[in-house]
């Protein structure tokens, strides 16, 4: 009996939470498996912390399928779901990508999206949000040339990236009236 030198706390002749000799503590379970075994829902009314040197969140429902979910409780409305496969969608139950954004995304530094083709050469494509060109949507080559469109004001600049001082020449430019 795994309550052999334990408590059994009951309320109406019902056993309600347990406390076993070896210290695991159950409530919903008179066979708790870890220190805490909760069965059913629980409400923390304050901060989940996590200490440890590589602290986690396991999350198994013994169902390949299963998701992580995150629900807003006052809109009863789900939020943000990371699934077995590894993709986290926001805004979105049926993430298709690793991130899956249903809905405007902001990014303060950059965004890097790199391609790889068929062929096995990549690009990158970075949008960058910071700096003195405002915003800028910037293309390495497979030669590693940059090229960049980025706005300044209410121009909109085409330009070739120079690394020695890290600036852009322009090569068209659209100037606003």
């Amino acid at each position: 009996d795994s309550l052999q030198g334990g408590h059994a706390f009951q309320t109406g002749g019902t056993e309600r939470m347990c406390i076993t000799s070896g210290g695991d503590v159950g409530i919903g379970t008179a066979t708790p498996s870890t220190k805490l075994h909760v069965v059913g829902k629980a409400r923390l009314t304050d901060d989940l912390q996590l200490y440890q040197t590589s602290p986690r969140i396991d999350y198994d429902n013994g169902n390949s399928g299963g998701a992580l979910r995150f629900w807003s409780t006052s809109g009863n409305t789900e939020r943000m779901r990371l699934t077995s496969g590894g993709n986290l969608g926001i805004g979105t139950t049926t993430p298709g990508y690793k991130l899956d954004v249903n809905g405007t995304a902001k990014a303060d530094e950059f965004v890097s999206l790199v391609n790889t083709s068929n062929s096995g050469i990549t690009r990158d494509w970075t949008i960058i949000g910071t700096g003195d060109r405002g915003a800028a949507l910037e293309v390495a080559d497979i030669s590693g040339a940059k090229y960049a469109i980025y706005a300044g004001g209410y121009d909109l600049t085409f330009g070739k990236h120079v690394s020695s001082n890290n600036t852009y020449t322009t090569a068209m430019a659209i100037y606003a009236a």
